[in-house]
């Protein structure tokens, strides 16, 4: 209900029990009808009583329709914007017009990044075939996440050597770690370096072969001779006496005398080792193959990033217009379904309304004929009562006529709503369904087509550029 409080049973009640002790009270008198109104001084004031309530009422009432009011008024010109905007909208032709000269202008773009494509591919297999290569590349993509076990084996050797040398470094573990790092780094590094020459076994050339020997022989050399004195300065704990770092038959003799010596020793060429490993695959088992197959790969991309704008260059006027088009339709259904919750919610006012006088109005004549009842009842014999107690009660509420106009408006809104979905959701419709029918043809066959003639003139234009290079 909207106007809960104004009216109760107990209400009445009282006021019935009222009306019964004045009319005994008023007719003991057997005074006449007041000369100047049909009814005495207290039926008026019953009658005021139930003006006040009703006076609320309209006051509450009055409130609730300038909300109302207003909430109509942004409905209409919601509505008469979205009816313009239908008017305007653009035509499917409008559209297809728009997406014409997309592709044309995007032709030039799209042949050189296919004849860098051609020549990146020919300089790929020139580099396949000249070395011998016949499987794909297999360089890692994450270099970070390839190298992860190196650092762990970095970290490791360092904390192993700064553990075991803690004894002949005058800082303690702390110092033996500092020392430690820097040989784990050298023996990393070299590991590194050495898988990195390894790699050159796999080309054909002389200089490649050298490179592939001299990585092998000096890199394992070095290792062993390194980790010999590492593992020998162990076992022999005076610095002084420590032999020379090349002297490998010295230090790997001295490694017997101490079981961290060997350990040092055989950890350390182990993790040379993997380093190595590692190595030889960070840019691919073979040197170079990595360079052409990423400028292979960017080139690919190129072509395929600005065939992807070519397709997002046609689709954005259709799908702009697609989206305006399901935005007019719900835009339209919108204000139709509020128009008709302001058109309910009125309605419902006036029934509250309306049920709200009616039980005032038989409360007001329950408690005007209990008072006269008793007044009659009441008077000393021989006196009559007024004439007017045998009249009815007149009306005194009259219906709230700013609400009956706000019904008028909203029902008008509402059957404009109505005349502009049955002459526009149609209309509306069959242009979507045109628009997706051209979508599907711009993206689809022609498109296809039109990739493939760019594809033929890069193919054309990359041999006339080689015959020409050739005539020269």
């Amino acid at each position: 209900m909207n106007f809960d409080g104004l009216f109760s049973a107990n209400w009445q009640q009282k006021l019935v029990l009222k009306a019964k002790v004045n009319g005994v009270s008023e007719g003991k008198f057997g005074r006449p009808s007041p000369a100047a109104a049909p009814y005495d001084g207290y039926e008026v004031a019953y009658i005021a009583e139930a003006n006040g309530v009703m006076l609320k009422a309209n006051e509450r009432l009055s409130q609730k329709l300038r909300l109302i009011s207003a909430r109509l008024g942004e409905q209409d010109t919601k509505l008469s914007q979205v009816e313009a905007s239908i008017g305007n909208r653009k035509t499917v032709d409008d559209v297809a017009a728009e997406t014409a000269g997309q592709k044309e202008s995007r032709s030039e773009d799209l042949i050189r990044a296919r004849i860098q494509l051609l020549e990146t591919e020919g300089h790929l297999n020139a580099f396949k075939y000249q070395n011998g290569v016949h499987h794909a590349p297999d360089h890692p993509k994450d270099l970070l996440h390839y190298l992860s076990l190196v650092l762990v084996l970095l970290a490791v050797e360092s904390l192993l050597n700064g553990f075991f040398w803690a004894e002949s470094s005058s800082g303690g573990l702390v110092g033996g770690i500092f020392t430690a790092i820097m040989l784990a780094a050298i023996n990393i590094g070299l590991g590194l370096l050495t898988g990195l020459g390894i790699r050159f076994y796999k080309l054909k050339s002389t200089l490649a072969r050298v490179t592939f020997v001299s990585s092998l022989v000096v890199g394992s050399y070095v290792a062993l001779a390194l980790n010999a004195w590492i593992g020998a300065r162990r076992a022999n704990v005076s610095v002084k006496e420590a032999p020379e770092v090349l002297d490998i038959g010295t230090n790997i003799s001295l490694l017997g005398q101490n079981v961290d010596g060997l350990v040092l020793f055989g950890l350390g060429v182990l993790f040379f080792a993997v380093a190595a490993y590692k190595g030889y695959g960070v840019f691919g088992s073979v040197p170079g193959y990595k360079v052409v197959s990423d400028d292979h790969d960017k080139a690919h991309s190129k072509v395929t990033s600005q065939q992807d704008a070519v397709r997002s260059a046609l689709r954005a006027p259709v799908d702009k217009e697609m989206s305006n088009l399901a935005s007019l339709i719900r835009k339209l259904s919108e204000v139709g379904e509020k128009t008709n919750d302001t058109l309910g919610e009125l309605k419902q006012l006036k029934s509250d309304f309306s049920i709200l006088a009616d039980n005032v109005s038989s409360a007001l004549s329950l408690v005007i004929e209990t008072y006269r009842q008793a007044n009659a009842a009441s008077r000393p014999t021989g006196i009559g009562v007024p004439k007017y107690f045998a009249d009815p009660v007149r009306e005194i509420f009259s219906p709230n006529s700013q609400l009956d106009q706000l019904i008028d408006a909203a029902t008008k809104v509402r059957d404009k709503v109505d005349q502009l979905t049955e002459a526009s959701l149609p209309s509306l419709q069959s242009d979507q369904t045109a628009l997706s029918a051209l979508n599907s043809r711009l993206l689809g066959d022609e498109l296809t087509l039109f990739f493939e003639r760019i594809a033929e003139d890069a193919r054309q234009r990359y041999r006339d550029a080689i015959a020409v290079v050739r005539e020269a």
